[in-house]
């Protein structure tokens, strides 16, 4: 099973509170494809779901397709896991923020570098797929 982690942003649940703020086809296109993407090693982690930025040696995207085009950027670490550091949207060849990829691979060095700590994910979905995380988010059930 994969352990996912988020990039520290002063709240207590980064992926929850992120969540949180989509609307419910965002939330339920999220809970199939990280659920897919649980249930594969990492070199299957592949388009439609996940797909290596190009010009960015560890980068990688997770892809949300739905009216908006959200994609949550970030790399593997060792043991099965992934670190979200970015979540942004996606519209042609424009992501927001500006300089998402920049912002990521900062991102990406700080916690490498051991500047900060990544925070294990507990949205609704990776709770229940990170079994050693025992609290439960109150987002509403799909």
């Amino acid at each position: 099973m994969w352990r996912f982690l988020w990039y520290p942003d002063g709240t207590d649940d980064p992926w929850a509170t992120w969540y949180g703020q989509q609307d419910e086809d965002v939330q339920s296109k999220h809970d199939s494809i990280i659920a897919f993407l649980q249930a594969r090693e990492s070199h299957e982690w592949r388009p439609p779901q996940c797909k290596k930025l190009e010009g960015y040696k560890k980068l990688f995207e997770i892809i949300i397709s739905t009216r908006v085009e959200h994609r949550l950027l970030g790399t593997f670490l060792p043991k099965k896991q992934f670190l979200i550091v970015q979540p942004c949207t996606h519209k042609g060849q424009i992501y927001t923020p500006k300089r998402a990829f920049d912002l990521a691979m900062r991102k990406i060095s700080e916690i490498e570098n051991g500047e900060k700590t990544a925070v294990i994910c507990s949205d609704r979905k990776s709770t229940r797929l990170n079994s050693s995380h025992s609290s439960v988010s109150r987002m509403p059930s799909s």
